[in-house]
Parts: structure tokens; sequence; C-alpha cells
């Protein structure tokens, strides 16, 4: 057999004479490295190349094998991790995407191709649960998260070729690709008697809105028979807004059944389906206004009705006393009106506390 490549045959080895010389056929033979390839001071890759003959001199081919001489043990000193097809939102890592790229970079005292990594927790694919290398990737690592929406743990880890492991990294992402869920009902305290589970009776055209939010829900949209043009309230409708857990709305003018709508979505547009809710305003009995019909009209459009204004003193053509406090309790003039309390008594049930 003859073994020859990147091999000594420095008389100083202890093998050398195995090396660069027809010997003997062996089954196992010890062989000298040559230490000065390239770089003495450096890990590199050697190549040995071996070959026999018979008695008769016929040689076979050229086999050649290549593996990594290692100097001294590598050191992992750090490993950065950036998940790519990310949106952060109130400080987390969102995506509407199982497909997802991580950007890694690992800094090492050698250099890092044969650094092999393995990802773990929420993922599947091909680079999911086993070793592979570093090299073959470029630093930027192909993988999928398991589908359903919700939180989702990567685990990432390093190994150097002498086995040395570096800390797992976690990075956590929320995969949102449904509409979030919400539910919303009528403030149950603005219907009278007569309502029932699917219409509420009500002689206010200023109602609230007890909503139910489910996860991830960022924007809802309030529409239907509403008042967008009314002064305090107009903005909460006809238009993505904020999501929050009560609106106040006003609903068009006059008496008879109004139909609001709600909606939801995500920070990736993701739209739930319209809920709706009815409401039927009715004319309020004399007897629950202190002796007056309450009237439909409302000439400035401020949600009090004008002869409702014109009792306690009000000008049904002000739109902006709906926003003042006459009585100074922290309610303006159009809650003491939804809330059927008296705009010029701080205390009107005199219980002691401010309306």
């Amino acid at each position: 057999m003859f073994i020859s490549g990147n091999v000594t045959s420095d008389s100083g080895s202890t093998y050398y004479g195995n090396v660069n010389q027809w010997i003997p056929f062996s089954t196992v033979i010890t062989i000298p490295l040559d230490p000065t390839v390239n770089n003495p001071t450096v890990s590199k890759n050697k190549t040995i190349t071996y070959k026999v003959r018979d008695a008769a001199g016929n040689e076979s081919n050229v086999v050649s094998d290549t593996f990594r001489l290692w100097k001294s043990s590598p050191v992992i000193i750090s490993t950065d991790v950036t998940v790519r097809n990310c949106t952060d939102y109130k400080g987390i890592c969102y995506s509407d995407q199982t497909d997802q790229l991580l950007d890694v970079n690992v800094s090492s005292s050698e250099e890092n191709q044969y650094y092999e990594f393995f990802l773990s927790g929420d993922v599947t694919g091909s680079t999911a649960n086993q070793w592979l290398l570093y090299r073959d990737y470029g630093g930027t690592i192909p993988f999928e998260i398991t589908s359903g929406d919700g939180l989702k743990d990567v685990i990432f880890q390093v190994r150097s070729p002498s086995g040395q492991l570096s800390n797992s990294i976690t990075k956590e992402i929320k995969l949102r690709q449904n509409a979030p869920t919400f539910d919303y009902q009528v403030d149950s305290s603005i219907c009278n008697s007569d309502s029932t589970p699917s219409v509420c009776y009500t002689y206010q055209s200023v109602i609230s809105l007890d909503i139910t939010l489910g996860e991830d829900a960022t924007e809802m949209y309030i529409t239907g028979n509403v008042n967008a043009g009314h002064g305090s309230y107009g903005g909460n409708v006809d238009n993505w807004i904020t999501a929050d857990t009560n609106k106040i709305i006003a609903v068009t003018d006059g008496l008879g059944l109004k139909n609001i709508y709600l909606k939801v979505k995500d920070i990736f547009n993701h739209e739930s389906s319209e809920v709706l809710r009815r409401i039927e305003v009715v004319e309020r009995p004399a007897s629950e206004s202190g002796g007056h019909s309450v009237s439909t009209g409302d000439r400035d459009n401020d949600g009090m009705p004008d002869d409702w204004e014109e009792e306690y003193g009000f000008n049904p053509d002000d739109p902006d006393d709906a926003d003042s406090d006459p009585d100074e309790d922290g309610l303006v003039n159009l809650d003491e009106y939804t809330f059927n309390s008296n705009p010029l008594l701080s205390d009107t049930d005199e219980d002691g506390l401010l309306d």
C-alpha cells in the first residue's frame, strides 16, 4: 500500500516510515500528518490519498479522504439571532406566515464554517430538530413554525466541531393568520322593561356599547344607523378606531329601529365579520320625564332633544352646550341626559355622591 497527501516523512516523526513509500498492506496503519500545511497555527483541512497493489504490481485507483485537524478547541464567543419576517407590536414579534428566516451570526475563536446549529421548539420542516452545518446556509436559515394562531417558541443552539455548545437562544413569534374574535352588547342599563334579547328598547339616542375583545384585536369599526356628525361621539363611528372594551355612540335622529354593526381587525388587517345589535328608540312617557313628553327634535344635532334643553335652560341651537358642566359634577350635559340625571344638580339622587 502507498499513503501520501498532507503527511510528513520527516525522519523525526514516529510514523514517517508509513508514508510516501510502498509498505506491506495492513488493515490498521498509523500515519503522521503534516502540521505545516498552509499555516501551522491554524486548523486546516487535511487530505490523505492511498492506493494498493498486488504481487504482480497491478495498482488500484487512488482513494482520498479529507478531514479537519483542529490545532486547539474553538471557543464560541457569541451568537446573534434575528427573526426576519417579523412585525414588532408592543414588544412582541408578530407574523402572519409560517415560513420564516433566521439571520444568524456566530462569533468564535476559529472560523465557523464547520459549526453546526440545532433548531427546536415550535418548529417544523427540513431544518428542525437535527444538527446541520452552519456554512450550508450562509448565515440565513429557513424554517417553519407550527400552524395555528398563538405564541411560538423558536430555540436555537450552536455546536463547535470539538463539541462545545453555545447557550440556547429562544425567540418568540406570535402567529396571527385569522381574524381576531370579539363580542359586544348594548349597555343593559339604558334598555327599558320592554326589551328582548334581540332588541334593546330605549329612550336615548346616545348609547354605550360593552365590548369583549378577543386576542390581538387592535382596531374596531362601528357603522349602521349611527351619527358620525355627532360632536361628542361622532368620531367613534364610520371609521377605524383603537379597539376598546367600551364605546359611546350616537344613533341617527328619530324614533324607530336602529341597526348597529361592529367588526374588528388585527395588525395584519385580518377583518372579522360584522356583528349586528339592534336598538329601538321609543318616546319617553311623560311620567318618566318630569311631566314633559320627550320630543325627538334636535335642531343642533348635539344628542340632546330640544325640549330637554329648553326645560333646563340650554340653547337648542347651540351644539357646544352638550359639553358644558354647569353643576360641576364631572358629567357634561350630554352625559346627564344619557344617564337621566339633572344637569343642574351635582347629586341628583341625593346619595351624597356626585352624579
